[in-house]
């Protein structure tokens, strides 16, 4: 095996061409490895990258983006740029299905409990609270029956008058 000397970025370098040219052959397996950690593959990646650009203002919601690798080959592809919100938790479905069924008939407390008695969580897994049920009939424009059928005079205010 051609002996090896570790440059200050962790990666060995090879004494001999025909050394990198084994490594080279080999990148797939060593990139694989379970021993190559993902900092050791951002290093392989801008050891094989010359440059990197990034255009995200020529077509809406997509980013262009052009890599120039050391090779001197070009690689150009599109990416979606991703939708507000579009990768963020969210209340399961079915929960909301539930919330907006349940709305007409029983007050905030009352679908919460529902919903944690049927097993459903929140979509940071937690049990649902009337703030979580208030939340989703306020944004989603689901009032209560009760409070849309109430007698106007029988309606507290803030104040309790």
């Amino acid at each position: 095996m051609p002996r090896q000397n570790k440059k200050p970025n962790g990666i060995s370098q090879p004494k001999n061409v025909r050394g990198l040219q084994e490594l080279s052959q080999n990148l797939p397996q060593l990139w694989g490895a379970a021993t190559t950690t993902n900092q050791e593959r951002k290093r392989l990646l801008r050891m094989a990258m010359e440059a990197v650009q990034l255009d995200g203002v020529s077509k809406a919601g997509e980013i262009e983006v052009q890599i120039r690798w050391r090779s001197g080959v070009l690689t150009n592809f599109t990416v979606k740029r991703a939708a507000p919100g579009e990768g963020s938790l969210k209340t399961p479905q079915e929960a909301v299905r539930k919330i907006h069924e349940m709305a007409g008939e029983y007050n905030y407390a009352e679908i919460a409990n529902h919903l944690n008695d049927a097993g459903y969580r929140t979509a940071f897994g937690r049990p649902f609270t009337h703030q979580h049920v208030g939340y989703i009939c306020r944004r989603d424009a689901v009032a209560l029956e009760r409070e849309r059928h109430q007698n106007p005079s029988t309606r507290s205010t803030r104040n309790g008058v």
